[in-house]
């Protein structure tokens, strides 16, 4: 699981991470501007989008056993 995880985070996905972690903590909920409403939904969309890389990776990698 672990090579599972190094093939599929970079160490750009980290600063990502990183980055989310640090403005998701700092953001005002009740009122957000649509700068922070763009940010969610660009988070948002990564995440889908890395999950789902992770799902394909997973299953490539379970074919080749």
């Amino acid at each position: 699981m672990l090579e599972l995880l190094k093939k599929a985070f970079d160490k750009s996905d980290v600063l990502i991470i990183l980055a989310a972690v640090l403005l998701l903590g700092h953001l005002d909920y009740d009122n957000l501007s649509i700068i922070d409403k763009i940010y969610l939904a660009s988070f948002a969309f990564w995440t889908v989008m890395k999950l789902i890389r992770l799902y394909i990776t997973y299953t490539n990698e379970r074919d080749k056993k």
